[in-house]
């Protein structure tokens, strides 16, 4: 992140502001709302400074430029406040232009959940309006009535207060009146109000002092972007259930104030504008991406996206200049730009215009061999013609013989076409030309393409394409493929890949081996149909990967709208498959980057793409709950964090982004640094975690800085070597290196499958132990550092021997109705030492515990 984004030098610069003169302060506040054009309290700060000094112009001037941009109730009581002031000698002219303006604000801001302030400072403006005759008195009457129907079917603070003063309201025009009205208006306003407690749960999440900054991938962005997603998701809903105008304006609101916080976050620009998109605002949408492409220059996504909904709705012109300002001057232009323009030109305007465009691109300095390769497979897919292709890649070859990969690319191609002399040709040539480090790929690929003898083929003919019970979907591709590469009849390999589809269409892979054979023959109209075919009869969970290959294959075969078409029924098919089936249906940046990527080539920076792959991660699962343990980090008890995975889920974190700790930053545990964390005895309680310092008072942490009776409950029901165990770990102020997500590791471990040491390896049980043999301590079980000799008869047993007494174990901890002394005494030793420690120590109520160091977990216990 830039320097110019750092907060404390921001807040430092407007807390100096306030204290200097409006013509001094001034310069300041422009730099900041030119870097933080959206924080409302800057630019209320700003604006309240010149209302100091009643300098109205630029107070006019200020409000011009904020208000839309900033739904912040705050600022907008700002505004209201010099328009009542401004227009309070004004007579009745300026009660007119108050009233307009409180009409103004509350089209704005009237929905937002702080808003109840605003709509009671309205109702009072109009009930003090002056009536000097019994029709102007009635339409205040019928005014107040209007602003309070509406006041209360909003869900805010105030809503209760609002639905008290309403009733008074109409008691004091008329009770017969008011009875109709309140027992009709009563069931919308409990529909509010409940609406009201599930809203603010959202609300509440929200932090509205964050300024607005590019993502650094902190959790503290991370759990705001989550948490506006959860608000914006809830709002979508329409839980109130109210027409779709008053709901579609709640959602704009609230991706208005999102856009406040999360102004640098190109997904939610283009989320925005693809709500308004499907719900038929395209005029709408494309303000959104004007505003998007101005907050964001550099992304070449959100241009990308803008210009395919300029192209879908038929503006050409306007989606070529999108084009044409990602090839900027051309001396930066990037190959992927130079690519998706020849696509265009392409899609719009013919075969002649691409070739044209190509020809001048390939002179330019930031031509790679993207370029080259990207038009050669458009003029064999697109045009059918192989013959450009071939010239093309032999031009591209006497530029781009040093790239491996530009050379396996042609490869591919002459494959395609099923030419191994010129395969072969092309391999001795790479080999003869590139040093040996990059030559193994050409080796391997050289290899595969050595004749099989025919005595070979010949028996898999004979045997296994009969109806052999052994053969798998596996023979009938190995041999199509070798009539097809070996023998050069296409004809049979189609038919034997047509006799294995009504054998094998269940199988996905061996769909997609049919549909790359019908690629190599550029038959793409019998590989829609394959995939049309296939996806009938597949169940949506086996079809994702036959799914993301019919995508590709638009992309390279088709124009924009089946493209998109394709797209979308992939989602409606794959939105059936699990839980997070609905966020599947909503249209993702993602998406775009797929469509507009080519090989190695993105339209984003590789920081993007993982700040993209940790929001899908995060998306999928920030509705899944786990259960949080009691204790945390020896201290308290820790509230529940939106971001736990769910252990449950067996692939959750497939797709995210791998952290790794900054281990430069890591410490070692020395207990002398912070000799403080003990055990101290309470009447309630076993034992209560304490941290001691001598700079603050020992206290116990909990939950949202409740008392500590909740604690020592928990603690109650905590085994005694849990507790134990606690007592060993080291104090939070020891660790001053970072800390991991402590319930993200616990489900990450109990998601991995851990090895299982076999019972011809461990040691013997502590059943098999002699009578007379020593207990193993406490540090042998725990693998401490210190030299202790481990007998041959060891406490550790094999963990499926251990797994067979859990039953007996979970047994004895359930039962509540016996103490500690009355269980019986379990089998296993490391139980059975904990069990005698825990009667020692209970033998007294004034006892003293000493703990050994942590790393070799010696205990010792004392009583008194």
């Amino acid at each position: 992140m830039d320097d110019k984004y750092n907060i404390e030098a921001a807040e430092i610069l407007a807390n100096n502001a306030l204290h200097l003169p409006i013509t001094q302060a001034a310069p300041i506040y422009e730099q900041l709302l030119s870097v933080f054009p959206t924080a409302a309290k800057y630019w209320k700060q700003y604006v309240e400074a010149n209302m100091l000094v009643n300098n109205d112009d630029a107070t006019k001037q200020i409000f011009s430029r904020c208000l839309l941009n900033c739904l912040q109730v705050p600022l907008w009581q700002c505004y209201i406040r010099f328009i009542r002031k401004v227009n309070e000698k004004k007579g009745v002219e300026g009660q007119e232009e108050t009233r307009k303006a409180f009409d103004f604000m509350l089209n704005y801001v009237g929905v937002d959940i702080a808003s109840g302030p605003v709509w009671m400072e309205y109702i009072t403006f109009l009930k003090l309006l002056p009536a000097t005759s019994p029709q102007e008195e009635s339409q205040r009457m019928t005014a107040v009535r209007k602003a309070y129907q509406k006041a209360i079917l909003t869900p805010t603070h105030h809503i209760e207060q609002l639905w008290k003063e309403y009733e008074n309201f109409e008691n004091s025009v008329s009770r017969q009146l008011a009875k109709g009205l309140i027992s009709e208006y009563q069931p919308k306003y409990n529909s509010a109000r409940a609406v009201y407690r599930e809203r603010k749960k959202y609300v509440d999440e929200i932090d509205w002092n964050m300024l607005a900054v590019p993502p650094t991938g902190s959790s503290k962005e991370e759990q705001q972007w989550m948490a506006w997603k959860r608000l914006l998701s809830f709002e979508k809903g329409n839980p109130q259930r109210i027409d779709a105008a008053s709901s579609n304006k709640r959602i704009i609101f609230t991706y208005e104030q999102c856009l406040m916080y999360l102004y640098h976050y190109p997904d939610m620009w283009y989320n925005y504008a693809t709500w308004h998109a499907k719900s038929g605002s395209t005029e709408a949408a494309i303000k959104v991406f004007q505003r998007a492409v101005k907050a964001l220059p550099d992304s070449d996504m959100l241009k990308y996206a803008y210009a395919e909904l300029e192209e879908s709705r038929g503006a050409i012109q306007s989606a070529k200049k999108l084009y044409e300002s990602l090839l900027g001057d051309g001396v930066n232009t990037t190959a992927l730009a130079h690519i998706q323009f020849i696509r265009f030109l392409r899609r719009n305007e013919g075969v002649e215009a691409a070739r044209k465009y190509f020809l001048d691109a390939r002179k330019s300095p930031t031509c790679t061999y993207h370029v080259y390769v990207a038009y050669a497979l458009m003029a064999f897919c697109l045009d059918k013609d192989p013959k450009v292709a071939h010239n093309v890649f032999e031009a591209g070859l006497k530029r781009f013989m040093h790239e491996p990969v530009y050379v396996l690319e042609y490869a591919d191609f002459l494959s395609r076409l099923n030419d191994d002399r010129n395969i072969r040709a092309l391999f001795e040539r790479a080999l003869s030309s590139l040093p040996p480090e990059e030559s193994v790929e050409f080796v391997n690929r050289f290899n595969c393409t050595k004749f099989i003898d025919g005595s070979v083929v010949y028996m898999i003919q004979r045997y296994y394409l009969l109806k052999s019970p052994t053969c798998t979907y596996h023979v009938y591709v190995a041999y199509a493929l070798m009539a097809f590469c070996l023998d050069k009849d296409p004809k049979v390999a189609h038919n034997v890949f047509e006799a294995g589809l009504k054998r094998f269409m269940h199988e996905p892979v061996y769909v997609l081996e049919y549909a790359d054979f019908l690629s190599r023959l550029n038959d793409d109209r019998n590989i829609r149909a394959l995939f049309e075919r296939a996806l009938s009869s597949l169940p949506p969970e086996e079809s994702v990967e036959v799914w993301k290959r019919f995508s590709q294959f638009e992309q390279t075969y088709g124009d924009l709208a089946s493209m998109l078409k394709v797209e979308q029924r992939r989602k409606e098919a794959l939105s059936r498959t699990g839980e997070e089936g609905a966020s599947l249906l909503e249209n993702s940046l993602q998406d775009v980057v797929s469509r507009y990527s080519f090989m190695d080539l993105w339209p984003c920076s590789s920081k993007d793409l993982d700040h993209f792959a940790r929001q899908e991660w995060l998306a999928k699962n920030m509705t899944k709950k786990v259960e949080k343990p009691a204790i945390s980090n020896g201290i308290g008890i820790t509230e529940k964090d939106p971001t736990v995975v769910s252990s449950n889920s067996s692939n959750s974190t497939s797709s995210a982004k791998v952290v790794y700790p900054d281990t430069s930053k890591m410490v070692v545990y020395d207990p002398r640094q912070n000799p403080g964390t003990a055990m101290t005895p309470n009447a309630t309680s076993p034992a209560i975690l304490v941290t001691s310092n001598p700079l603050s008072t020992p206290m116990v942490g909990t939950v949202g800085g409740g008392s500590s009776s909740a604690f020592d409950e928990i603690l109650k029901a905590t085994p005694p070597a849990l507790v134990a165990f606690l007592a060993n770990l080291p104090a939070v102020e020891v660790i001053s290196g970072p800390t991991p997500n402590v319930d993200i590791v616990l489900s990450i471990c109990l998601q991995s499958d851990l090895p299982i040491s076999q019972a011809g390896k461990s040691a013997t049980s502590a059943s098999q132990m002699p009578a007379g043999a020593p207990t193993p301590s406490t540090s042998d079980l725990s693998g401490s550092s210190k030299s202790h000799p481990i007998p041959g008869s060891s406490s550790f047993r094999p963990r499926d021997r251990y797994l067979g007494k859990r039953k007996d174990l979970d047994r004895q901890e359930d039962d509540e109705t016996a103490t500690v002394q009355s269980q019986p005494l379990p089998r296993d030793a490391f139980r059975i030492r904990q069990i005698h420690k825990t009667r020692a120590s209970s033998t007294s109520q004034t006892g003293s515990a000493s703990y050994g160091s942590a790393f070799s977990g010696d205990l010792s216990g004392s009583t008194s």
